[in-house]
C-alpha cells in the first residue's frame, strides 16, 4: 500500500515533469499516482495531459473516459475531451462535450483565467457549430417547402433551439404565475384586432407627447426605490434619468396633472383591452431611454398581462429581445409581447427612444379568470409594474 504523502509526492512530481515539457518521465508518474490512487482525479487526468501531449490520443481519451465514469460532468476533463476531438476533426463529438461543460459551469464562473479563455473558446466553437448545424437543418427543410420569412415561427424556434442556436425560454414572472398559458414571447398582430386602429393614432398621441415632453420636469426614472421593496432591476438605473416615465397610469392610479395633458391619448387606449386591476393596473405611460442605455435582461412581476409599445421615437440601432427574438422599434408600428419572459432593450443610436407603453390582459384568459386574478391582487397580495 503507497501511502499518502508518497502519492502525493508521485503526483507534484508529475507536475513538475508537465511543466518542464517531459511529457514521457510525467506519463510514468501519473501511471504511478493513477494506480495508487485510483478513485483520485489528478492521476487520470494528468496521464490524459501527458498522454495528449505525446500525441498518444486514445491513451487520453482512455484516462479521462475513466475519470468521467466517476464524475461525468468533470468540467476540465470534458474540455479536454472536446479538445482531443476536435484536433482529430470530429466537430460532431467536440460540440457534444464542449455543449455538456458549458451547461454545467458552476455559478461562480471560471475558477482561474486559463479556464474562464478555455470556455471563452468552447463557446466561440458552439456558436459557430450551432450557426452551421441550423444552416444545414434550413437548407434540408426547404425541400419539404420550409421558408424562414414565411413558415411557423414557432417551428423556426424550435429548430433554433435543436441547433443549440436558441435557448428554450420560459415564463418566469417574479410575483404571480397563472399555469397553463402559452410561453409566447412577441404576440402575432392578428391576436389583436385594435392594433391598427391604435398605430393610425400614432400622430395624434405624438403631438401630446411633444407639446407635454418640453417641460422636462414631468419625466421621473422608471427605476425608483420603493419603501419596504426590494430593487428588482439594474442598480445602474436605479433613480437614473437615462430610462425614465412619463406616467399617465401608474398601478392603476390616474397620475392627474399628467393624465389632463394626455385626453386623446386616454381616449384611443379606452379601446384597448387595458390592464384594470383597482391599486395594480394598468400601467400607461411614456418610456423614454437616452442614448447608449441598455437595460439588462430581465423579466416582470406577472404573467396574466401583456406589455404593449407604440414607438413615438424610435431612431435605428435600438431594439427589444424577448426570449430568442429581437424586434426593432419603428415609428407607428405597436409591439405587443410578454414580459414574464426574459427580455432586455438597448439605444444605441444619438437619439432619446420613446414610447408610449401600456399593459393589457392576456388574451387567453377568460373574463372568469381575470376576474378572480383582480381579486387575488386586490386582496392584498404584492405585485408591481414592469416593462421596459
Amino acid at each position: 500500500m503507497v501511502l499518502k504523502p508518497e502519492i502525493d509526492s508521485i503526483g507534484a512530481a508529475g507536475a513538475d515533469a508537465l511543466q518542464r515539457g517531459e511529457f514521457k518521465l510525467a506519463e510514468s508518474f501519473f501511471e504511478r499516482y493513477a494506480a495508487a490512487a485510483p478513485g483520485d482525479r489528478r492521476g487520470h487526468f494528468g496521464l490524459a495531459l501527458a498522454r495528449k501531449e505525446l500525441g498518444d490520443t486514445d491513451g487520453a481519451h482512455i484516462a479521462l473516459d475513466t475519470l468521467l465514469r466517476s464524475n461525468w460532468v468533470d468540467l476540465p476533463a470534458l474540455m479536454l475531451k472536446g479538445d482531443l476531438y476536435l484536433e482529430k476533426g470530429d466537430r460532431a463529438a467536440a460540440a457534444s462535450f464542449f455543449g455538456l461543460a458549458l451547461r454545467h459551469v458552476p455559478p461562480g464562473g471560471a475558477p482561474n483565467r486559463e479556464a474562464a479563455e478555455r470556455l471563452r473558446r468552447a463557446r466561440e466553437f458552439m456558436d459557430q457549430y450551432s450557426r452551421e448545424i441550423l444552416d444545414r437543418i434550413f437548407v434540408e427543410l426547404s425541400s419539404a417547402g420550409y421558408r424562414k420569412d414565411q413558415s411557423s415561427r414557432r417551428f423556426t424556434e424550435s429548430v433554433q433551439i435543436l441547433a443549440g442556436a436558441g435557448k428554450r425560454y420560459v415564463e418566469e414572472p417574479l410575483s404571480f404565475y397563472f399555469s397553463g398559458l402559452p410561453a409566447i414571447g412577441f404576440y402575432p398582430r392578428q391576436s389583436f384586432d385594435w392594433l391598427e386602429p391604435l398605430e393610425s393614432q400614432t400622430d395624434v398621441i405624438s403631438d401630446e407627447f411633444m407639446r407635454a415632453a418640453a417641460d422636462e420636469s414631468i419625466f421621473v426614472p422608471y427605476v425608483r426605490e420603493s419603501e419596504g421593496r426590494p430593487t428588482q432591476y439594474d442598480k445602474k438605473l436605479l433613480n437614473s434619468s437615462d430610462w425614465s416615465a412619463l406616467f399617465l397610469v401608474d398601478d392603476g392610479k390616474v397620475i392627474e396633472k399628467n393624465a389632463r395633458l394626455f385626453p386623446k391619448t386616454l381616449s384611443i387606449l379606452e379601446k384597448t383591452p387595458l390592464h384594470r386591476v383597482d391599486g395594480h393596473g394598468p400601467i400607461i405611460l411614456f418610456s423614454r431611454l437616452t442614448p447608449g442605455t441598455i437595460i439588462e435582461p430581465h423579466t416582470g412581476f406577472l404573467n396574466t398581462r401583456l406589455i404593449c409599445h407604440l414607438p413615438i421615437i424610435a431612431p435605428a440601432g435600438c431594439a427589444l429581445r424577448v426570449g430568442n427574438e429581437t424586434r426593432d422599434w419603428k415609428r407607428g408600428e405597436a409591439i405587443v409581447f410578454n414580459d414574464s419572459i426574459e427580455h432586455e432593450a438597448w439605444n444605441k443610436s444619438d437619439r432619446d427612444r420613446v414610447v408610449l407603453l401600456f399593459s393589457v390582459w392576456r388574451p387567453e384568459l377568460t373574463a372568469e379568470e381575470r376576474g378572480l386574478v383582480s381579486a387575488l391582487m386586490v386582496s392584498g397580495f404584492g405585485f408591481t409594474h414592469g416593462g421596459a
